[in-house]
């Protein structure tokens, strides 16, 4: 039951979105027929565990992630930003505000010297 349910996690993963098999196969470091091979249920060729990762990212599907979190009794949501990270976040923006504020005060200051007119 597990083993069917990681399967067919796997088959949504690979299989249900935008991304072509081949273009998968080929990020992976694999051709088409071998990942083919590696999903299908007939087939002696495994999924390596290592590529797993790399494989949910390149889809943007992590419902292998969610089935494997869910066997296990655990439920999958988004990782919470720290504080630190927040603090970063805005130490970027501040950062990059002068050449904001300068984007929109420059041609304000021209328009006021060229009394109002642009």
């Amino acid at each position: 039951m597990e083993a069917d349910a990681l399967h067919d996690a796997l088959n949504r993963t690979i299989y249900s979105g935008a991304i072509a098999q081949k273009v998968i196969a080929a990020d992976l470091d694999l051709s088409p027929s071998e990942l083919s091979r590696m999903v299908s249920r007939e087939n002696s060729l495994r999924f390596p565990h290592e590529r797993l990762a790399k494989l949910m990212q390149i889809t943007g599907n992590y419902c292998y992630l969610e089935v494997l979190a869910e066997l296990s009794g655990f439920e999958l949501r988004p990782k919470e930003i720290s504080p630190t990270e927040l603090v970063n976040d805005l130490i970027q923006a501040i950062q990059t505000m002068p050449d904001k504020i300068g984007e929109v005060i420059g041609p304000l200051v021209e328009a006021i010297q060229n009394g109002g007119t642009r």
